[in-house]
């Protein structure tokens, strides 16, 4: 079996193909379930067929997604290395996918057109990176959810979420046409996006909340 991905640019051949392992959710914690991946990169189509029978599942049933784009992951945003995000078009959340090596990620991202993890802040406007009454607004809707949903979580406020949906919650919750519609509780946010949210937002006020004329 070869675990390293193969590239290729043959008409009706995939992109790229090989090996990666799936993060994936399961009522009793997380498991990786392997799977033989194939990219087209002009479709952005990738096919993901199990190595291994999953229950109640047919074996080898293989998954077809579109592929909406790719970022790569944080060393230490999870416990496990050479790790990269993608978003599709039949998923509602991050996909998050773990190559065998270094090397190999950097031939699936280049495929894929990964980014890098990169926050952008939706915050833009100077007297918007003060700790006004929206910025309140989301730091008790923060800590609500975090003491409602979250506050066993081992680690709650040292791992990190998806960038993908840090990224996505900041945009949604700051948008200046309906600034703070966002529902905490709603399933498309977990713990780790809210906390990795809180962290940002603090870390980029203009001033921090222990101000300078304390220190």
């Amino acid at each position: 079996m070869k675990e390293a991905p193969l590239t290729c640019k043959l008409p009706g051949k995939p992109t790229i193909e090989g090996y990666l392992y799936s993060q994936e959710k399961w009522a009793l914690g997380i498991s990786w379930v392997k799977y033989y991946c194939q990219y087209e990169k002009e479709t952005k189509m990738l096919r993901m067929t199990p190595t291994e029978q999953k229950p109640g599942a047919k074996q080898g049933t293989t998954v077809h997604l579109i592929l909406k784009s790719c970022v790569r992951r944080k060393t230490d945003s999870i416990d496990k290395r050479f790790c990269f995000d993608i978003e599709t078009v039949e998923r509602s959340g991050p996909i998050t996918l773990q190559a065998p090596s270094e090397a190999n990620r950097r031939l699936w991202m280049e495929a894929m057109d990964g980014k890098e993890p990169i926050y952008h802040s939706p915050i833009t406007k100077q007297e918007e990176m003060e700790l006004n009454e929206i910025g309140f607004r989301f730091v008790r809707k923060c800590i609500n959810a975090v003491e409602t949903n979250g506050i066993t979580t081992e680690g709650v406020y040292r791992t990190v979420g998806s960038n993908i949906q840090v990224q996505k919650l900041l945009n949604a919750f700051f948008d200046p046409k309906c600034p703070g519609d966002v529902d905490f509780q709603s399933n498309d946010w977990d713990i780790k996006t809210i906390t990795s949210s809180l962290k940002f937002y603090l870390r980029n006020l203009s001033e921090p909340v222990m101000t300078y004329k304390l220190h």
